[in-house]
């Protein structure tokens, strides 16, 4: 459809004015909304409406009511405010100034144990970026835009999403000593079913994965669970229980012990950095997924047991 030039015949700045007075209901107001002073706003009005050849506005008491014909006009004006709006964001997303605000969703341990050190560092690269951690162990809705940026433990399978392997992660049961002194002797797999588990996840699911590498374990197993996986790990190092951690973070850790280092094997799970495909073309979040491929990729390496 081609566009009929000679039919527009008035000024979009005057097209505002009557999208203010009908929110505002004032000019006082529409003047404050569109930061002008009142007579400016009332001479606009009077223009477009010269412009137009109708009347838009009348006075009733204190208020100011639209036309008709204003009534009507108004919805298609509104609809270009609307269009502008969009484009506005648009613009500003493909800004190529790298500042405002990313949101970053990964889980409480990444958010707690990874994250800090890389974030530091890429307030050094980007300080005008700004970063809101979603430390939850839920799944963001990238679709949605509930996050720009998420770390996954496992590759979505939505379309539209940017996906890139970041490494592995490597989980191994540990404990204090003082608990697992109480256990007695612990010299094979099957020994550990008589322990005490501190769950990160529905029990049942966490009974069936484990149960896979040669343990019996059932529901009494597993006196406390938690969502949290911080609260999770403070149990564990306070000696409730067995509890999985990354090696990266259960191996630093003081107190506690890797139980049957030689002869359990570390549970390996993939990790996958993610985003919306639209973006792709937002100058400020691929500055920030680009640095958190790198810097995830060659931390995890180095660790050579990431999370």
């Amino acid at each position: 459809m081609e566009t009929n030039w000679n039919l527009l015949k008035f000024d979009w700045e005057r097209a505002k004015a009557l999208v203010a007075v009908a929110e505002a209901g004032t000019f006082s107001g529409a003047a404050e909304l569109l930061k002008l002073a009142q007579p400016t706003l009332g001479r606009q009005i009077k223009a477009l409406e010269d412009e137009l050849g109708v009347a838009l506005v009348e006075k009733v008491g204190k208020r100011l009511e639209l036309t008709p014909i204003a009534t009507e006009i108004l919805e298609k004006f509104q609809l270009m405010a609307e269009a502008a709006e969009e484009v506005s964001l648009i613009v500003k997303g493909n800004s190529k100034e790298l500042e405002g605000t990313v949101s970053i969703s990964a889980s409480e341990s990444y958010a707690a144990f990874l994250l800090p050190k890389i974030l530091l560092k890429m307030r050094r690269e980007y300080p005008k970026i700004h970063i809101d951690i979603i430390a939850t162990n839920d799944s963001t809705d990238l679709i949605k835009r509930d996050a720009d940026i998420a770390i996954r433990n496992y590759r979505p399978v939505q379309n539209d999403l940017i996906i890139k392997n970041i490494g592995q992660s490597k989980f191994h049961i540990y404990g204090t000593q003082e608990y697992l002194d109480e256990l007695g002797e612990i010299k094979e797999v099957s020994d550990l079913n008589r322990a005490n588990f501190i769950g990160i996840m529905e029990r049942e699911t966490l009974i069936q994965g484990l149960n896979v590498f040669g343990l019996n374990l059932d529901q009494e197993n597993f006196p406390i669970n938690s969502s949290s996986h911080l609260a999770h790990w403070e149990i564990v190092k306070q000696g409730g229980g067995l509890g999985l951690m990354a090696s990266s973070v259960g191996d630093r850790e003081e107190g506690l012990v890797k139980v049957l280092p030689d002869s359990f094997p570390e549970m390996i799970v993939e990790n996958w950095l993610v985003s919306h495909r639209d973006l792709k073309n937002s100058y400020r979040i691929r500055a920030v997924y680009d640095f958190l491929y790198q810097e995830l990729k060659r931390t995890l390496l180095m660790a050579n047991e990431p999370f």
